[in-house]
């Protein structure tokens, strides 16, 4: 008669300080899920900065086109368009009346 018996070696018990012992699926899949964050965290931030510098060398660059193409325009409008006037005297004239009758009456409640 045979006795089979089964038991553990030292070396497959689960103890997290032993460098010889297996890692089990929970353990993998809560160590990835960790470097995944970290990783994301990273990339978003890289990603980020480098989306912001190429955006203000493009910002740049359509700045100068723009006002390359569109400086001479504005300089000829400019030379044909007439000089902006001030209101004329009518105009100024009733807002000068009501800006009196104020100031008298501020005067009188004060």
């Amino acid at each position: 008669m045979y006795v089979h018996l089964r038991y553990k070696p030292r070396c497959m018990e689960n103890d997290p300080n032993n460098a010889n012992a297996p890692v089990t699926k929970a353990e993998l899949k809560a160590e990835f899920g960790k470097f995944e964050e970290r990783l994301d965290k990273k990339l978003d931030k890289l990603l980020s900065e480098q989306a912001n510098v190429i955006l203000e060398a493009v910002g740049e660059t359509m700045e100068k086109k723009l006002d390359e193409k569109f400086d001479p325009v504005i300089t000829k409008l400019d030379g044909t368009t007439p000089p902006a006037r001030g209101p004329t005297a009518e105009a100024r004239g009733p807002h000068r009346k009501a800006r009196d009758r104020i100031s008298i009456i501020l005067l009188c409640l004060c």
